[in-house]
């Protein structure tokens, strides 16, 4: 094993929200306010300038507005879009769905008609019924 003279620092993970916040880029020696196109706009073919990024990101993607940045981090980490207590907990994303609701029954006074027809079969189905 060769040694570079580099230490190893424990990175935490790049998905972590708690890690990602919209910063200002740093001026460089030639461009005091450099600017960088928004990717989320751009996305959209809208031009936009913006001094913000996310430094926490592999590349320093330039993100013009909060909205823009939350959007870029969820489609980026779709992990983001679940709620912190059903991820927590394995039996709440393993729950039953609720039981479907019963056929509707017949009304008895449609019942009443069916029992009292003639059971030959001719006849009038238009006779009212007799109530006993």
């Amino acid at each position: 094993m060769v040694d570079t003279g580099r230490r190893f620092k424990p990175q935490p993970a790049p998905s972590d929200p708690a890690i990602h916040q919209l910063s200002i880029k740093t001026p460089t020696d030639k461009k005091h306010k450099s600017r960088v196109r928004c990717r989320e706009c751009f996305l959209k073919d809208l031009r936009k300038e913006t001094r913000q990024i996310c430094k926490a990101c592999k590349d320093d993607p330039g993100l013009c507005s909060p909205a823009c940045f939350e959007a870029f981090h969820v489609r980026k980490f779709p992990q983001w879009l679940a709620p912190p207590a059903a991820a927590a907990s394995p039996t709440a994303a393993a729950a039953p769905p609720p039981p479907a609701a019963p056929a509707p029954q017949p009304s008895s006074r449609r019942v009443q008609q069916r029992s009292q027809r003639s059971p030959s079969g001719s006849g009038s189905d238009l006779s009212e019924p007799t109530v006993g």
